[in-house]
């Protein structure tokens, strides 16, 4: 008998997506008001360079490039913010989101304030109410101040008061200096590829993520690492997650498996999640001149914790989402990570429920499912190499 999707139940910032789509607008609008953006077809012709360097490991960077700071801030911040709703969604009941008086958050290599600003907005619609304190980490002093100007905009826009400082180092200078602050969470997105080659890129995050977790992350706290979700990336961050767990320390997610990534077990395997991104009339516009598909992002990620807090097992056959649908006859198949390693499972047009529609599951999305097919280990997984 095939494994067969019961029930489903979505990532937690779906349950918001409306009134965040709504928020994303109203910043778009506020920061396009403060700082102009330029013409969509000299946005579009940086867009193609960011993109390529985002797509590398250190080959250039977009760090000191005025020139490029404009795409930065008007294109790939808005569409990059919500690739930190997925993780930290998942961790918002661990962390104590609706009874928590304070939130202390580090966003290292922060460029445009990308992170922070799509976790105040994540955190307006979950229902935080206490004080929110963010230290943004930034070397770029160009793309600090544009960091300045977006949070300015979204305090503009968003009921939750923040407080800000933008620090105008590398990470390694931060980490350097000693201070005393630990944090409630500690994000760092896109910056890793551009800290270490290829080749040392599993030690130096490893080392660098056992660093942050002993120093700057509080024990009740934890380190999410977001990175591009190009094959050669994601199979890479996936073993510095293995490498934790199998060292003791706790993956909260993306993992059902406590951590150790089956995906990586098959040659050519590897694991990637994707968020969609409310569109602006002059996004829609720029992706359709540099052809970059944006309507959706797509990203790896690890989310790291001190202590040894795990999300709680479920009973029964259970998984996480961790594909798209592949179209098969009457439904669609899944990737679907288990605490038993990966699987095919089938998903009829609709669930039990009658209502929810078996192709529209998104990645990170929980289901339960029956079935005990032996020999339904999934194959590499199939995802195009290039992120856009």
């Amino acid at each position: 008998m095939r494994r067969t999707i019961l029930s489903a139940t979505p990532p937690l910032y779906l349950d918001h997506w409306d009134d965040l789509a709504a928020m994303h607008r109203a910043f778009v609008d506020a920061l396009q008001r403060r700082a102009p953006p330029p013409p969509p077809e000299r946005l579009a012709r940086d867009a193609g360079v960011v993109s390529a360097i985002y797509n590398s490991f250190i080959d250039e960077r977009s760090a000191n490039r005025p020139d490029l700071s404009d795409a930065r801030l008007h294109y790939f911040m808005p569409t990059d913010l919500t690739k930190i709703w997925l993780p930290f969604g998942e961790l918002a009941s661990a962390v104590g989101v609706q009874r928590r008086k304070m939130l202390s958050i580090l966003d290292l290599g922060a460029g445009t304030g990308t992170a922070s600003i799509g976790l105040v907005m994540l955190l307006s619609k979950l229902g935080f109410q206490g004080k929110l304190s963010l230290t943004l980490v930034e070397p770029d002093r160009t793309v600090a101040r544009l960091a300045t100007s977006a949070l300015r905009s979204l305090n503009e826009v968003c009921e939750l008061r923040f407080s800000h400082n933008v620090r105008g180092e590398d990470v390694d200078g931060f980490l350097r200096a000693r201070l005393p602050d630990r944090y409630d969470l500690v994000l760092m997105l896109d910056v890793l590829t551009e800290m270490f080659p290829r080749q040392d890129y599993v030690e130096g995050v490893g080392s660098l993520a056992a660093r942050l977790l002993k120093d700057k992350v509080k024990r009740t706290g934890f380190l999410v690492l977001v990175e591009p979700a190009l094959k050669k990336v994601s199979e890479l961050l996936s073993q510095v997650g293995t490498g934790h767990a199998r060292s003791g320390g706790a993956v909260y997610g993306p993992c059902s498996t406590g951590g150790v990534c089956p995906a990586i077990e098959r040659k050519g395997g590897f694991c990637f999640h994707s968020a969609g991104v409310p569109m602006s009339p002059l996004l829609q516009s720029v992706s359709a001149r540099c052809g970059l598909n944006r309507h959706e992002v797509n990203f790896s990620y690890l989310s790291m914790s001190p202590t040894a807090q795990m999300a709680p097992a479920m009973p029964g056959n259970w998984g996480r989402i961790v594909s798209f649908p592949r179209r098969v006859k009457k439904g669609f198949n899944y990737h679907v990570c288990t605490p038993s390693g990966l699987a095919v499972v089938f998903a009829p047009r609709f669930l039990a429920d009658g209502k929810t529609r078996g192709g529209r599951l998104k990645h990170g999305t929980i289901v339960t499912f029956e079935g005990d097919k032996s020999d339904d280990i999934a194959p590499a997984n199939s995802y195009n190499e290039n992120e856009d």
